[in-house]
């Protein structure tokens, strides 16, 4: 498959990877951001406390991942701003016209006109919530976890719809799992995507049907934290012991 990986080392990215290596799925080159970054520690301990490697597995070196999804090694960015020159260039070097975006921050104008599609797994169904931390709201909302892929444009979430799935999510989780939403049910929210994600660009029968959202209301705001352990309340409330664990899709 023609689809260039812009790899910001983080949890997220390792959720994406596990989805590429699981598939088989090989993409044409990995640019990978040389951040040094390193998984918090403190996650570590959770992880290996609450056996998160059945979602996510967090003791895996980025790079290491990367390179094992490739083949190869990866392009090796010294760089710490996806919008830098040396990113800019890098990403006009690789052939292919997808981009798939694992984070790093806001994608500059540059990026976007550079004739690549940049895709985005966003954590919330689109037009009715974008913006920061949507699957809090939508928890406590609704009751529901949702994602949707989607061509990046210059405005936040407004680009073209790949594809949304809403589910229901079933877990229980104990006061001392404080970094369970933040770091595996968003990040495997968004990985669940990847896919049918891939097999959709894969299709030009597919994209002719992509299209921009109608926005009509403003984006969320990055949610307090208070609301944060309102979430994880309600996540608990409603766990149901007879339903296996984890994301049950629904219309």
């Amino acid at each position: 498959m023609s689809i260039t990986v812009l790899l910001w080392p983080s949890t997220r990215a390792l959720a994406y990877l596990e989805q590429f290596k699981s598939q088989g799925i090989q993409p044409t080159e990995i640019l990978f951001l040389d951040t040094g970054y390193r998984v918090p520690s403190e996650l570590i301990k959770e992880a290996n406390a609450w056996n998160y490697k059945r979602y996510i597995d967090f003791s895996i070196d980025p790079l290491e991942q990367a390179t094992d999804v490739l083949g190869r090694s990866p392009v090796i960015l010294k760089s710490d701003n996806i919008n830098s020159a040396s990113v800019c260039e890098a990403i006009q070097s690789v052939g292919g016209e997808f981009v798939f975006y694992t984070g790093g921050g806001i994608v500059g104008a540059d990026l976007i006109n550079s004739g690549k599609k940049f895709i985005h797994v966003h954590p919330g169904i689109i037009p009715a919530r974008r913006g920061s931390t949507c699957f809090y709201y939508s928890l406590l909302e609704d009751y529901s976890v949702g994602a949707t892929a989607f061509v990046m444009d210059e405005n936040l979430d407004t680009g073209a719809i790949i594809l949304k799935r809403n589910f229901r999510p079933n877990y229980q989780i104990a006061d001392r799992q404080k970094l369970f939403l933040d770091y595996v049910l968003d990040n495997y929210l968004r990985a669940t995507m990847v896919p049918d994600v891939l097999t959709q660009i894969s299709m030009p029968s597919k994209r002719e049907r992509w299209a921009k959202p109608v926005c009509t209301e403003p984006p969320y705001f990055r949610i307090h934290p208070v609301l944060r352990g309102l979430a994880a309340k309600k996540l608990n409330a409603l766990y149901v012991p007879e339903l296996p664990e984890g994301l049950h899709e629904i219309d």
